[in-house]
């Protein structure tokens, strides 16, 4: 899923408690992603450094190819309502069947009836 605009902006930095630390620097990111630096060992080509990996923005014919090449599809988006629609389209999704477990509902559903039955059933009277 492609987000985001076509103008390069700066990448905002944050430390451990989520407060802005200012934005990334040229030297501070990889300017060559996974793919493309595995694939160049592989094929023994020259790898394409744009240097502007530090900035972010949308390169959807980046994306395009990235999504050929690893036999995805590209879709781009631009509101949250797109994202829902597309996040429910059928042929994107991969059906599994999942089981699981419920016998712990079950046993505490007993446990509860139990605990029920002790805070709340009649005390026995006793005889003096």
């Amino acid at each position: 899923m492609g987000v985001g605009g076509e103008q390069p902006v700066p990448i905002p930095k944050f430390d451990a408690t989520g407060e802005q630390q200012g934005y990334w620097k040229v030297d501070e990111v990889s300017h060559v992603d996974a793919f493309s630096q595995a694939q160049s060992a592989r094929e023994g080509t020259a790898l394409m450094n744009t240097g502007t990996e530090h900035l972010s923005s949308l390169r959807a014919a980046y994306l395009k190819s990235l999504a050929d090449k690893t036999g995805l599809s590209y879709r781009r988006l631009g509101s949250a309502e797109e994202f829902s629609e597309q996040m429910r389209i059928k042929s994107l999704g991969i059906p599994k069947v999942i089981t699981t477990d419920m016998r712990w509902l079950f046993a505490l559903g007993a446990l509860l009836a139990f605990m029920a039955t002790l805070l709340f059933a009649p005390l026995p009277k006793m005889r003096s």
